[in-house]
């Protein structure tokens, strides 16, 4: 299944509003101001058949990404640190975030040709896009 989140910052409320989207078709959202996290997440009555917040405890996922400012970089003490440790940014810090409240583990993995995915000459894609 391929996932995008997308974040809307309301600068004036401080509100963070998160929408999940697969294939182009709405499956939740992120409610900042609910008491606990089953009025946080949102997921669609579709969807929540097949996803509740247990589906990822105690799971380890593999974080496949690529390096772009400022969703993924390399820490500047890269060279000497191991792991997850290597990143910072948007994304690695929306993982981490997301990690805490559902209760999963992560580990991230760089696109092994470092690119987002473009079309090759035969037709198949490279990149994060080729993957799926």
């Amino acid at each position: 299944m391929f996932v995008v989140v997308v974040v809307f910052h309301n600068l004036e409320s401080n509100n963070r509003h998160i929408v999940f989207f697969s294939l182009h078709l709405q499956i939740g959202y992120w409610n900042a101001n609910g008491a606990n996290m089953e009025e946080r997440l949102n997921i669609s009555e579709e969807w929540s058949s097949i996803f509740s917040t247990a589906t990822l405890q105690n799971k380890t996922l593999i974080v496949t990404t690529y390096l772009n400012d400022p969703y993924c970089m390399l820490r500047d003490t890269s060279e000497t640190k191991y792991g997850n440790d290597r990143f910072e940014g948007f994304v690695i810090d929306l993982i981490g975030e997301l990690s805490e409240l559902l209760g999963f583990k992560y580990v991230f993995k760089l696109v092994d040709d470092g690119k987002y995915g473009s079309v090759n000459e035969n037709g198949t894609w490279n990149g994060l896009i080729g993957l799926y």
